[in-house]
């Protein structure tokens, strides 16, 4: 995510604005992933089962 961003918020907190992409709802809390302004919209999110799928989706490099 270049221009992305993850929020915590209170418990039952929902996306309020065009920027906010993704809400994830847990008894604690809110978890809200953001896109800042613009044209391009390039947040992506993967949900893999075992490792062996994660590697897929690995670039590699100093980062990882």
């Amino acid at each position: 995510m270049v221009r992305g961003r993850f929020h915590w918020r209170k418990a039952g907190s929902a996306p309020k604005s065009r920027n906010d992409q993704l809400a994830f709802q847990f008894s604690h809390g809110t978890r809200l992933i953001t896109e800042q302004k613009g044209t391009k919209k390039r947040v992506s999110i993967y949900v893999v089962g075992v490792e062996t799928e994660y590697r897929h989706h690995d670039p590699g490099g100093i980062d990882w």
